[in-house]
Parts: C-alpha cells; sequence; structure tokens
C-alpha cells in the first residue's frame, strides 16, 4: 500500500461497518460489492444488490427530513413535480401565487396516489449533497441526484430511458422494477416508450436495494408497498461528442479556423483554403490531450453549494469538515506562498495552508479537523490551519457537517 493510501485509510478511521451514515460510494455499495459494481460501471451492464433494510440507506432521507422539506417550503418549485397516473399535474394546483409550495395541497396529491419528484435533491438534503459529490468525485462523471415518493400502486412514468447512467437506491418502502434491453446504445437523448420491447429482467426493490442501469437501458417501476422513496443517481459520463465540442472552443485559438471558408474563392484559392482548414483540424487533434479536455472540465464544474459561518470559532479535533468540490483538481499544494485557482469556474487566490488542507479535505470527501492537523503535522501548526480553514470557509470552499 502506498503512503498516501495508508494516510488516506488512517484519516478514514472509525468509518467502516454497515450501520454507519453512508457518505461514499464504497459505503453506498459496500466494498463486498465494489468490484462487482466496479465491472458493471466499465462494461455498461446493468447490475442489481440485495441489501435489505440497511438503517444506514433509510437515514439518507428519514420521512422526518422529507416532511421539513415540504412543510417549511424549502424546496424551489422548479425543482418539484407532482405524477399523477404517468402525467406530470399543473403547478398551479400546488404552488402558491408567491410561487412556494403549498404543503396541504400536495398532501392532498399524495392522498390520490400522486408521486412526487425532487429534482437535485442533494442541494436540500446535506446527507445526499455529499453522498453525490462523493460518487462524484470517485467516479469522475458528472453526478446529480433526484427522489422520487410514490403514494399510489400505479407507475408515475411510462417505460423510459435515460441519456446517462442510474444508479438507484431503494430508501423506503418497495418498488418492483422492469427493464426492457437497449434499443440505442450510447443514445445522447432520453426516451418514453408507450409500447416498451419484451421484458428482459425484473426485481424487487426494499430499502437498501441496488439498481445499476447504463444509459439508454429502458426501464419502469411500480410501487408495491407505500409509501415509496427511491433516490436515482444520474451519472454523465463524458464523451467523444463532449471532446468534440471542447476542440471546438479550442479551435477559436487557431488562426487559419477562425478564418473565413472562402465560398466565393475561385476554384484553385477555395482548394487551398481546404488544404489549409483541414492540416489547422489535423493539427489541433495531434496537441489536444484527453487529460487537458478532463482537467479542464473539472475545474469548469461547478461547486457543491456550502456555508459555514464562525467557523474557526466552532472547530474542535472532533468538527468534521467537506468540500465544495466535486472533482479532484490540481490545488499547487506544493508551490509556496498564494497561489491563483480556478474552481467551478470561479477565480480562487489561496494560500499554502489553505491549499495542502482543502486538497486533503477533497481528496477523502469529509476528514475530522484533528485528523487533518495530525497528517499536516511539521507542516503547519494547528492555529494557522485553523486561520486556513477559516479562509477556506469565508470562500464557502469548506464547511462544518454534522
Amino acid at each position: 500500500m502506498s503512503p498516501t493510501a495508508c494516510n488516506d485509510v488512517r484519516l478514514r478511521e472509525g468509518r467502516g461497518g454497515s450501520e454507519m451514515p453512508i457518505r461514499t460510494l464504497s459505503d453506498l455499495v459496500t466494498s463486498a460489492n465494489m468490484a462487482d459494481f466496479s465491472a458493471a460501471f466499465a462494461g455498461k451492464t446493468r447490475w442489481h444488490a440485495k441489501m435489505p433494510m440497511r438503517t444506514g440507506v433509510s437515514e439518507l432521507c428519514p420521512w422526518p427530513t422529507f416532511d421539513a422539506l415540504i412543510a417549511t417550503g424549502a424546496i424551489p418549485a422548479d425543482n418539484f413535480r407532482v405524477l399523477l397516473n404517468a402525467k406530470a399535474m399543473l403547478k398551479s394546483l400546488y404552488v402558491d401565487e408567491k410561487g412556494q409550495l403549498r404543503p396541504e395541497a400536495i398532501q392532498a396529491l399524495a392522498a390520490q396516489g400522486a408521486t412526487l419528484s425532487v429534482n437535485d435533491i442533494g442541494r436540500f438534503v446535506p446527507a445526499i449533497g455529499e453522498l453525490g459529490a462523493a460518487i462524484e468525485r470517485e467516479l469522475r462523471c458528472k453526478t446529480g441526484v433526484n427522489a422520487y415518493i410514490s403514494f399510489g400502486a400505479k407507475s408515475a412514468f411510462l417505460a423510459h430511458s435515460d441519456a446517462h447512467d442510474v444508479l438507484i437506491v431503494q430508501v423506503q418502502g418497495v418498488k418492483h422494477w422492469r427493464t426492457f434491453g437497449t434499443p440505442e446504445f450510447f443514445p445522447t437523448k432520453g426516451v418514453h416508450m408507450g409500447s416498451p420491447p419484451p421484458c428482459e429482467w425484473e426485481g424487487q426493490m426494499t430499502p437498501g436495494d441496488l439498481l445499476y442501469l447504463p444509459r439508454g437501458e429502458v426501464h419502469a417501476a411500480v410501487p408495491e408497498e407505500l409509501p415509496s422513496m427511491h433516490l436515482t443517481i444520474g451519472i454523465a459520463e463524458q464523451t467523444g461528442v463532449d471532446f468534440v465540442a471542447w476542440l471546438a472552443t479550442k479551435a477559436e485559438e487557431v488562426v487559419a479556423l477562425r478564418r473565413d471558408l472562402g465560398a466565393t474563392l475561385s476554384p484553385e484559392a477555395r482548394g487551398a483554403r481546404d488544404r489549409e482548414l483541414t492540416q489547422a483540424i489535423l493539427d489541433l487533434l495531434d496537441t489536444a490531450t484527453m487529460r487537458e479536455f478532463e482537467a479542464g472540465q473539472a475545474k469548469q464544474r461547478s461547486l457543491r453549494p456550502l456555508a459555514s459561518f464562525g467557523t474557526i470559532g466552532r472547530l474542535t479535533p472532533a468538527s468534521r469538515l467537506v468540500s465544495a468540490l466535486r472533482r479532484e483538481v490540481d490545488l499547487m499544494d506544493e508551490q509556496e506562498g498564494p497561489a491563483q485557482l480556478t474552481l467551478g469556474g470561479q477565480h480562487f487566490r489561496l494560500s499554502l495552508n489553505a491549499r495542502r488542507a482543502l486538497a486533503i479535505i477533497t481528496r477523502l470527501g469529509s476528514v475530522s479537523f484533528g485528523a487533518l492537523a495530525e497528517s499536516l503535522a511539521g507542516r503547519t501548526s494547528s492555529s494557522d490551519l485553523a486561520q486556513a480553514i477559516q479562509e477556506l470557509a469565508d470562500k464557502s470552499l469548506v464547511a462544518l457537517a454534522e
């Protein structure tokens, strides 16, 4: 095991066990299933794991947490939908004139058997937001989490496919899932199907169970034990289409590619222009690298919204720190002095201690202040590290977590 791996194990000490909070992909999938999931993800094949009644999964969004989201109006109307008989209900039925959710109207629709959909639920439930960010860091793919809460016995959606992979986590209740194969490999758009192909797989999902479906696989679900709540973790991996789109932005730096195509040139001049254009594209392909593309995407990936006020006065050795970065990036944590960085498309000037701390917190997803201070012993004092954490908190790059 490498020194870095040893340090990571030490910093994560105490995180194991099925009853521990679920904060990482490994926590969710479990170490026993990680190899099977990794193989399915790499090969883009369906994967189903029965892991019933895991307390940690149900605690990602317990019913009191969801009740409070609706009752307090914490969810913007744009992030919320009500579906009944596979149709989206008019927002005017459950949103008031100020754009706020109406809890009593939503309760009435739920009593009629509606399904409630919350897009990007990690914005409103920190435990889910932390898990989604950790999965994104590990898989290096854009990740978002939606929640679906069903109160009726009918499916909220027609059989459909998605334009990204999904990892489904059953949180409450029971659902019966069916999948119908992949009519189109690696689609760029999702499709709803009134008449799906013959069923290829079906199975029951109870709390704790997981189902991974590659993009394009048609699927549908019907609740069996109500109410049912599941999370759909959307995982969008970069494609060749994304790489070509990025190349187009690089093309703007090349004079030969910015030049007019010359529709009215003579045949000889147009031939020379076409050859120049072709050569410029080939030169661009020769110089652009996939590593540069991926590094640029990581720097531009939006930050996870965080806030932590009066941080330095609240720090204790047991305080758990989380990072706003969804991806690991080069933080220049070996370069002396302050450094200018682009993170989430924003520009930051950070001290060396702040960069060192942020690099460790981001790599691990979360770490206690005491463990962080121990890992940086000999490089920075605890008081200087506390100042660095306050610096990062002031810029919403780290926060204290429950």
